[in-house]
């Protein structure tokens, strides 16, 4: 699946957890993505929903994954030096990645993400 302006379910594929359905609006490569109507950003290195004014909502890269299944995905910041990781507790956490020196590449499920579209879903 190519990600679109649209509506999406993110759910990570080491807990099952859902992080949400959120839109994400791309532009110039890079993708914003909110929650409940706000954008969101790390602030100190969690992932959090801004609901004021600062910070300024994140700069997202979403990268497919091919080799851990359809519709799999990492996520990381603009400049990509961290991305969203799920930890021990419901809380995102936004730090380093973690890849393995293969080809292809192999990212470890706490840092893929299964985004799906929920047009129609509901």
């Amino acid at each position: 699946m190519s990600l679109t302006n649209g509506s999406y379910y993110i759910k990570s594929t080491s807990s099952g957890n859902y992080i949400g359905r959120g839109n994400h609006e791309i532009f110039g490569g890079k993708t914003k993505i909110s929650a409940r109507g706000s954008f969101t950003a790390a602030i100190d290195n969690k992932l959090f929903a801004i609901l004021e004014n600062a910070p300024p909502a994140e700069n997202w890269i979403i990268n497919k994954v091919p080799q851990a299944g359809e519709n799999k995905y990492i996520i990381s910041k603009g400049d990509g030096s961290a991305g969203w990781v799920n930890g021990v507790s419901t809380q995102v956490s936004v730090t380093p990645l973690y890849v393995s020196p293969s080809f292809p590449p192999y990212y470890p499920p706490n840092e893929v993400w299964e985004i799906t579209s929920y047009d129609g879903l509901d």
